[in-house]
C-alpha cells in the first residue's frame, strides 16, 4: 500500500541542491512519485518505502533530514476525501426545508428529499 511521506530537508541553498535530494530520494527502493520545495524546506514522497530509508538517502546525498507530520496511506486519503464529500452534501442540503435556499451547485432547494437523495 502506498503512503505519502513529507520530510524537513536542511542545507538546501538552491536549484541544484533540489535536483540533488530529488534523485537521492527518487533512487530509493519503491518510491514513485516525489516532490523537492525549496522554498519550504520539504520533499513530499509517494510510494512503498520507510521513512528511515528517505531520511538515510537523503542523509548520504550531504541533506539531513527529519519526518514532519504523520505519514498518511492511500486508504487515509480516501476516507479523508468521503468524509469531505459527505460533510460538502450536508452542509449544501441541510436547509433543503427552507424554500429558495439555493444549494452549492446552484439549484434550488426545495422541501422533500434532499439534493444528494435524488437519482
Amino acid at each position: 500500500m502506498s503512503r505519502t511521506v513529507t520530510l524537513t530537508i536542511e542545507k538546501m541553498n538552491c536549484a541544484s541542491c533540489v535536483g540533488r535530494v530529488d534523485r537521492a530520494l527518487s533512487a530509493v527502493n519503491g518510491v514513485r512519485d516525489v516532490s523537492v520545495n525549496l522554498a519550504t524546506d520539504t520533499a513530499t514522497v509517494i510510494g512503498d518505502m520507510t521513512a528511515a530509508a528517505l531520511i538515510r538517502a537523503s542523509g548520504d546525498a550531504g541533506y539531513p533530514a527529519a519526518q514532519s507530520g504523520s505519514d498518511t496511506t492511500d486508504r487515509d486519503t480516501r476516507r479523508d476525501e468521503e468524509a469531505s464529500a459527505a460533510a460538502s452534501e450536508d452542509a449544501d442540503c441541510r436547509f433543503s426545508d427552507r424554500p429558495g435556499f439555493r444549494s452549492g451547485d446552484g439549484q434550488s432547494c426545495v422541501p422533500g428529499p434532499r439534493s444528494h437523495d435524488r437519482a
